[in-house]
């Protein structure tokens, strides 16, 4: 099958009917009416953003921002904003729970002709885009200047949108490090059809920028750049991670390679089987390390954050502790968290040497005083100490970091030490399978990506 052939069926899937899109258009009048009448107290006014606004969408969500006077201090702009989208989600039959951003927003599901829709209530400054005064200020010049230009290519990125989430590459939040829909909708902008810019995407290596008419303000460091054309010092692609860019450059050239309806379906990933990954880490002669703990009662976006840091912190004091691991990675689905560790190195001698200065050093003195309880010796002229080591065993130095009331003295991030500090099983070996045993499958399917993931590409 052609790729165009592909795209054709895809499309006829994914595009919204006529009758759904005057449904959306007929929700989305309502809830600006509503929001209108009730923000004229505040002396704001309402603008439905987001896919819908855009007519990008695929999935009916709505986004209404609520755009308050710039001169309004901070906390009166969070206080005046959850009041007002309480009150508009109230109006609208509906029902709802605070989150949170840069400040609070209101998250909601409202009914419409009996049917029930998502809306996020958004309080943000109407401000020009040269003077922003908070990150979600930005938001309503994007969808100006994506409702300007992308007439006519609506659907493309629509196809671009559903091939990156297909592939787990679509959103910006911290778990995926991906393409968010506002990128998606630039990169239609820039480069026409779906396919032009899938095939402009098999092009890319990290390092790229891309611009439409605004030049970069500032140099940036990411592996993907697009300058935002309402702020040319931000990066929009900023959040994707060189893994998630090499793996939608890898999709793309696979889809060429070989056009199929499936590149637009959610791969499913099946769980290995508990015997399958003992074999599996018998074979390649590593360790195998399952952390679990109690899941902290926080915002996803901020626990990923936080097990990231664990993560980062905890490869970091191992390593420094002389051993040394393959990979890790963690998993939060359920009531628990999980950290998995694949160890390279997890036994080392009880003495190890510590290199000092060299023998002319001004240095070499307190170094000897400091190790006057030790062998010292001289080697390529520089001296040397043997020190006994703390932790021979990688299981010993993870019950010691792992345990104890100073865990965030240790790195533990704040919203996991209280949860670590009550509960938090360690083990390894055979017992870390028989763990695996009693955790969801769903984990055995994050393991199934880890050990086969592949990012290599023809260059």
């Amino acid at each position: 099958m052609k790729p165009e052939d592909v795209v054709k069926k895809v499309l006829k899937k994914i595009r919204p009917s006529r009758e759904e899109r005057k449904l959306m258009k007929e929700v989305s009048e309502k809830v600006v009416s509503t929001a209108r009448e009730i923000l004229s107290v505040y002396g704001a006014e309402p603008m439905m953003c987001g896919s819908v606004a855009k007519n990008t969408w695929i999935k009916p969500e709505l986004d209404l921002f609520m755009l308050f006077n710039p001169m309004l201090p901070r906390k009166k702009l969070e206080e005046y904003g959850l009041r007002a989208a309480k009150e508009i989600i109230k109006k609208l039959g509906g029902s709802y729970t605070i989150s949170y951003a840069e400040h609070p927003y209101v998250r909601g599901v409202i009914k419409f002709r009996d049917r029930q829709f998502s809306l996020d209530v958004v309080p943000c400054y109407k401000t020009d885009p040269r003077n922003i005064k908070s990150a979600v200020d930005r938001t309503p010049h994007h969808v100006r200047y994506v409702k300007e230009r992308i007439k006519g290519l609506e659907d493309d990125a629509r196809l671009l949108k559903k091939f990156c989430a297909a592939r787990g590459c679509y959103g910006a939040d911290v778990k995926t490090k991906g393409f968010s829909g506002y990128l998606c909708e630039l990169l239609v902008i820039k480069y026409g059809r779906f396919l032009d810019v899938l095939k402009e995407i098999t092009k890319w290596w990290p390092g790229v920028v891309i611009t439409l008419e605004t030049r970069p303000a500032r140099k940036f460091r990411d592996p993907l750049v697009f300058i935002d054309p309402v702020d040319p010092k931000r990066n929009v692609a900023a959040a994707v991670s060189a893994e998630t860019m090499m793996k939608l450059i890898k999709e793309a050239k696979r889809f060429f390679e070989h056009p199929s309806e499936a590149f637009f379906e959610t791969e499913y990933v099946p769980p290995y089987t508990v015997e399958e990954v003992s074999k599996l880490v018998s074979s390649r002669g590593t360790r195998f390390y399952l952390i679990r703990f109690p899941r902290p009662v926080v915002q996803e976006d901020i626990l990923y954050q936080q097990m990231e840091r664990l993560l980062k912190r905890l490869g970091d004091e191992i390593t420094r502790s002389g051993f040394s691991l393959m990979g890790s990675l963690f998993w939060c689905r359920t009531a628990d968290c999980v950290v998995l560790l694949e160890a390279e190195v997890w036994q080392l001698p009880r003495i190890k040497k510590q290199t000092g200065p060299d023998i002319f050093s001004d240095h070499a003195r307190e170094f000897l005083k400091r190790y006057s309880n030790t062998r010292v010796f001289i080697e390529n002229g520089k001296w040397v100490a043997e020190v006994r080591r703390e932790h021979i065993l990688l299981m010993e130095f993870l019950k010691s970091f792992f345990s104890g009331k100073e865990l965030r003295k240790r790195g533990v991030p704040s919203k996991l030490a209280e949860p670590i500090s009550k509960k938090c099983e360690i083990a390894s070996g055979r017992d870390s399978f028989r763990l695996l045993r009693k955790l969801p499958p769903e984990l055995r399917s994050e393991l199934r990506k880890y050990f086969e993931k592949d990012l290599n590409i023809e260059v």
